[in-house]
């Protein structure tokens, strides 16, 4: 299914990394992929993730099954929406695809690929990852990243979204069938043994990172004036890619958050709700690494 490759460029992508060079006695002359190792570690740890036990693996076994219709033009019942793959695509997951692209962050995408009951049929979906989309009337084409062809920078999807009460037709560009798609749960996990910038984190405006997001190096002490934008009182998620950092209710690093009394340090790691850390929500006016003045 490649989900650990898919959401490995995702994690390099967001942190700002370059893609790795894989030592020489970690790689398999056969395959040329890592055999053991950190990266083979992550790599592993990655793929895990991309089943999002359970909820990502049901979802994979509902899409799939013969019986799931592929389109539905009403339920019978009332205030609920069809239950069918094209208005799954078009009405529940195009939304959020399309916030997440508008907002410069590739989006994973689960690809079901075969109709079946046998739950050992799983591995024959596949992942990729969604980097753009063109929208002309209704005809969609989403740009991607297959991990199975990561030299093809040509991968597209393409559908029309115009009628989801009729059935959709996906034109994937191996010509292989695509019977729905639908977003997959990720969470940033930092590469391994990376070297960044000593101070580093990414600042994202909604919760689970997404959203617009904004890089600082060592501090910043007004948001207001950062040069992608004002970003002031608009953080709910971040990722500390390196160093111990300090966070600011007010400009010039005046009002810290607090925790149990004390000010709050955080260190490397990804936050995907900053109420969850007693920081008030979209309150974040500067911040800093310690000793970023050193």
């Amino acid at each position: 299914m490649r989900g650990g490759m898919t959401y490995a460029a995702l994690d390099y992508f967001v942190a700002g990394l370059d893609l790795p060079q894989i030592p020489a006695k970690d790689i398999s002359p056969r395959f040329g992929t890592p055999l053991h190792g950190p990266l083979f570690d992550y790599l592993g740890k990655r793929l895990f993730n991309s089943f999002n036990i359970p909820d990502g693996v049901w979802s994979y076994i509902e899409l799939m099954n013969p019986g799931f219709p592929d389109f539905r033009t009403s339920t019978g019942r009332l205030d609920m929406e069809p239950r069918s793959r094209a208005w799954r695509m078009v009405r529940r997951e195009w939304p959020i695809i399309k916030s997440k692209l508008d907002n410069g962050l590739p989006c994973p995408l689960g690809l079901v690929r075969v109709k079946s009951r046998e739950v050992t049929r799983l591995g024959e979906n596949h992942q990729v990852l969604a980097y753009g989309y063109d929208l002309i009337g209704d005809d969609l084409t989403l740009f991607i990243y297959d991990p199975n062809f990561h030299n093809n920078d040509n991968v597209t999807l393409r559908l029309n979204i115009g009628e989801p009460g009729l059935k959709i037709d996906i034109s994937y560009w191996d010509n292989k069938p695509v019977f729905c798609f639908f977003k997959t749960d990720y969470t940033f996990s930092m590469p391994p043994e990376e070297k960044t910038l000593p101070g580093r984190v990414i600042l994202f405006e909604d919760e689970n990172f997404c959203g617009k997001s904004i890089d600082i190096v060592r501090e910043h002490p007004d948001l207001t004036a950062h040069k992608a934008g004002n970003f002031n009182n608009r953080t709910s998620s971040f990722v500390i890619l390196s160093g111990k950092w300090s966070f600011f209710l007010n400009a010039g690093f005046e009002a810290p958050a607090m925790r149990s009394g004390s000010p709050l340090v955080l260190e490397a790691g990804a936050y995907r709700c900053v109420t969850d850390l007693g920081i008030p929500d979209n309150e974040i006016t500067s911040l800093r690494a310690m000793n970023s003045n050193v």
